[in-house]
């Protein structure tokens, strides 16, 4: 799928770029940033787990966008030695997700922990554009987002007990 046409999926209700919007504010050239880095991780985490056909052109999309657009966005150039950092230690925790998501039952659990680090990038662009009580927010509004059943398949065939107890009503007094 090219970029143009993630982006126009990302617009639904509840696609990325409701977050991108909340985590950037008015800032347009930090929407545009999460956007196409979105973009990439989705690209390059389909052709690793192979659940998704990636087409010949989707990884120019993403090869492009990685080394010629993004740098050239003045969002990105402004918070560069802010954001690279992040992108570097997402990438690397994705990276090691990958290899404890077939170990033993905990390596399972981190992993999943582990491979949503790659989108602390939402949050620091909400902190870089409007503040720590607005990056609070979009952490929560990401939980929301990334936080699902799908990972407890993963844990399937271990010892792991899988429930689902509702966040909201595991509030203890």
């Amino acid at each position: 799928m090219k970029f143009s046409e993630w982006k126009k999926l990302a617009e639904k209700p509840d696609g990325w770029i409701q977050l991108g919007k909340l985590a950037a504010g008015e800032n347009q050239d930090a929407i545009s940033y999460l956007m196409m880095m979105s973009y990439c991780i989705r690209v390059f985490d389909d052709l690793h787990d192979q659940d998704r056909p990636v087409t010949h052109e989707a990884s120019l999309n993403a090869i492009k966008l990685l080394f010629a657009v993004i740098p050239s966005n003045p969002f990105y150039q402004q918070h560069i030695k802010t954001l690279s950092p992040i992108q570097a230690i997402g990438w690397e925790a994705w990276e090691r997700a990958n290899e404890l998501c077939v170990l033993t039952c905990t390596d399972r659990v981190y992993a999943h922990v582990f491979r949503e680090q790659i989108v602390d990038v939402y949050s620091a662009v909400a902190l870089l554009t409007q503040g720590y009580e607005k990056m609070v927010e979009v952490r929560r509004e990401l939980e929301k987002f990334i936080f699902s059943d799908s990972w407890m398949k993963s844990l399937e065939g271990t010892n792991v007990k899988l429930e689902y107890i509702p966040y909201v009503n595991n509030i203890q007094s």
